[in-house]
């Protein structure tokens, strides 16, 4: 994909990843003073993350959601004319839904982001930095026994997947890599997460 960074490797991180503290003073051996992060090895990758689909019985409540908003625009004179109550129950019914589906549901961005490997976790940032500072980020905690796999997919694209002790999906995604480069990839990986932490490739 056009505009997509190589993978690079940093000696230390200049912003925190997991509370946005300005790291560029502090000493690299000294964790975040604000959230004790540890600063240091990090490897940066380019990419579009897959989406991991959610539960059946969300799904199932969006659809409802999505019928009953349909069937509440086509109905509500109806409704009101007949039963105020009926009505306004029937509102306050489908926006509760609403809400809790959107305070519910975990955050996902669309199209190409950042993924930036620390010590114990994957952080997703926007594709673009906004002058430096650490706007919005997801974060994939990478445990003890968790698997990281990486696997060529083209001539310029590379899979990375972070999969449990169980073999379930943490995250999945594809990045910016030439084929060549997927090894030197999972040994920068490696140096990252430290012992505990399975990387293939």
């Amino acid at each position: 994909m056009k505009g997509l960074t190589q993978p690079a490797f940093f000696d230390r991180l200049q912003i925190c990843p997991r509370c946005g503290y300005d790291l560029g003073a502090t000493d690299v051996s000294l964790p975040c003073p604000e959230c004790g992060q540890v600063n240091g090895l990090c490897v940066q990758l380019a990419g579009v993350p897959r989406h991991l689909g959610g539960a059946v019985h969300r799904r199932v409540l969006r659809i409802v959601v999505v019928i009953g908003a349909v069937l509440l625009a086509q109905a509500v004179l109806i409704v009101w004319a007949f039963s105020l109550r009926t009505a306004l129950l029937l509102l306050v019914m489908f926006v509760l839904a609403v809400v809790w589906l959107m305070v519910s549901s975990p955050r996902e961005r669309g199209g190409t982001e950042r993924f930036l490997i620390v010590a114990g976790a994957l952080v997703r940032l926007p594709a673009k930095a906004d002058g430096g500072v650490l706007t919005d980020s997801l974060r994939v905690e990478i445990d003890a026994g968790d698997t990281v796999q990486l696997r060529v997919i083209g001539t310029q694209w590379a899979g990375l997947v972070i999969a449990r002790a169980d073999s379930s999906k943490k995250f999945e995604a594809g990045f910016a890599c030439a084929d060549a480069e997927v090894a030197r990839v999972g040994e920068m990986i490696a140096a990252v997460v430290g012992g505990g932490v399975r990387v293939v490739w």
